[in-house]
């Protein structure tokens, strides 16, 4: 749930809460999420969304200070096994940062893929696209100079959001176009120019391995992942099992539009073709799955519809 001082609040059993977060280095980190029912802040899980929200959704990220680094609040032993309402929390909580002496560039780089929702407010609001832009050249030259694994710098969070490292976050913004597959692909799609053929070809190889996970996903495709519910939802792992739906919903949602932009009218899979319609009809499947449209007819989403 949302921490800090809430505005416009809907739900009159919340409260305000968090309120003396950074305090002790006359910092204001009362905003931010919880994790998981507890009173963690922690940086890395919530990183995770803000890259994700700023490639899917640009502009609905605010820009945080990191000058000092990246920051996390609470005790991750004490505070995660305190399942209270943030409400009542009392005192000044524990901060834990990354910097230059204790890096953690996970962190820092995935924060940093905010430079995609300055473009969307170059032309609306131009002040704030700056901001954003200046605060992901700050992040990623940040992580990009302090290399190192931010649960490494910090052991304490290894129990909970673990590393396996740092390179793939880094490639998010490496401006020599080795980010993630699907992303990347999208350069391939449309046309890259000003590229020497080498980069174009290892962006042919990105845009293949974008093609197999799509037809990884598609569950009618010959080459479709056995990874899934009987009810069709993707399946990776009993732990926040609805992630890695979205995730894939989202990555193939994103590839159809890539797909319609491009005009490239199907997707080829061993010797059946897919169109960008087959890829988004496969997205919305996964989101109804989850919003009730599953064999036990129920939402697993708080307070959407009757359940």
């Amino acid at each position: 749930m949302a921490a800090g001082k809430l505005v416009n609040n809907r739900i009159a059993w919340r409260g305000d809460s968090g309120l003396l977060d950074g305090i002790e280095m006359n910092l204001d980190l009362s905003k931010g999420m919880y994790d998981a029912g507890d009173l963690m802040k922690f940086g890395f899980p919530l990183a995770f969304p803000a890259k994700m929200l700023s490639w899917a959704i640009p502009g609905s990220l605010l820009a945080p200070n990191f000058e000092d680094g990246v920051k996390e609040m609470g005790d991750p032993e004490l505070d995660h096994q305190c399942w209270e309402r943030p409400e009542a929390i009392r005192g000044i909580r524990p901060l834990t940062q990354a910097n230059t002496s204790s890096p953690g560039t996970e962190v820092a780089a995935e924060t940093a893929a905010m430079a995609s929702a300055s473009l969307v407010f170059k032309k609306i609001d131009s002040s704030y696209s700056n901001l954003l832009h200046e605060h992901a050249q700050q992040l990623f030259s940040f992580a990009d100079a302090y290399r190192g694994s931010y649960s490494v710098s910090i052991p304490q969070v290894q129990n909970y959001y673990n590393s396996t490292g740092y390179e793939d976050e880094l490639f998010w913004d490496d401006k020599h176009a080795r980010t993630q597959q699907v992303l990347l692909s999208r350069a391939n799609l449309f046309g890259a120019k000003g590229m020497s053929s080498e980069e174009n070809l290892d962006l042919q190889m990105y845009r293949k391995t974008s093609e197999a996970i799509m037809c990884e996903l598609l569950p009618n495709s010959p080459t479709a992942t056995t990874s899934r519910t009987n009810g069709g939802l993707v399946w990776v792992s009993k732990w926040n099992c609805l992630q890695h739906a979205m995730t894939s919903a989202f990555l193939v949602v994103l590839f159809s539009d890539y797909m319609v932009t491009a005009q490239i009218s199907t997707l080829y899979c061993h010797g059946q073709l897919y169109s960008p319609a087959d890829l988004r009809d496969f997205g919305i499947s996964q989101a109804d799955y989850i919003l009730r449209n599953n064999p036990m007819k129920m939402s697993f989403l708080v307070r959407h519809g009757r359940d």
